[in-house]
């Protein structure tokens, strides 16, 4: 009797089975929308240099004036924005002379930069000092040819020749030609010098001639 009545009032009130509401689910991402605007995509530019002043050797600093210009696609590039002058001494002096669009749809903008930048400056093939030298050679064709590629070869450049011929008592007509070299310091002659000996052709420093 008990469990009949239990088992009654268990299917009488228990009511219906509740139901269970399904796992939430993150809502699916609509389509990117467009940028605002295009991408530059590939930018042109260029250099026209003007003019390099004040080239200090002792500071390592020189003073450009040149123009920069810039051609590209899109509406999000500001040129001027990323300009970066590179070791320039304080801020540079930056002047947007032109800005447009060209009628192929390209951007166009020009500046002109005026800056002093700190670089070391290799001085190492750079002829300061002139100087004399005296060559003595055979005189036969060629042998002009041979002195200057010798001379070329170890960095000198000659300015001036001067040819005299010497006739000897010998079947072998011998002349000594004088030449103006243009080498970087004192060292850098004899060196040149020595190429001469070795090659067979005895020569000597006459003089300095200076810058």
């Amino acid at each position: 009797m008990t469990l009949a009545l239990l088992a009654f009032a268990a299917t009488s009130f228990a009511g219906p089975a509740p139901t269970v509401a399904p796992p939430s689910r993150a809502p699916v991402p609509g389509p990117t929308p467009p940028p605002t605007g295009m991408p530059p995509g590939t930018v042109t530019i260029g250099v026209y240099l003007y003019a390099v002043h004040e080239l200090d050797f002792a500071k390592h600093t020189f003073h450009p004036v040149f123009e920069i210009w810039w051609r590209w696609r899109g509406d999000d590039f500001d040129p001027l924005a990323t300009l970066a002058l590179v070791n320039a001494r304080g801020v540079p002096n930056v002047t947007l002379e032109d800005r447009r669009k060209l009628p192929n749809g390209e951007n166009y903008a020009v500046a002109r930069v005026d800056s002093v930048i700190n670089q070391v400056l290799d001085t190492s093939t750079f002829p300061f000092d002139r100087h004399r030298l005296r060559i003595e050679i055979e005189d036969v064709p060629g042998v002009l040819s041979t002195i200057a590629g010798i001379i070329g070869a170890t960095g000198g450049n000659i300015i001036e020749t001067y040819h005299q011929r010497l006739f000897f008592q010998i079947p072998v007509k011998r002349a000594d030609i004088d030449v103006v070299v243009e080498t970087r310091d004192r060292a850098h002659v004899d060196v040149i010098i020595g190429k001469l000996m070795e090659s067979g052709y005895p020569a000597k420093l006459l003089s300095d001639v200076g810058a």
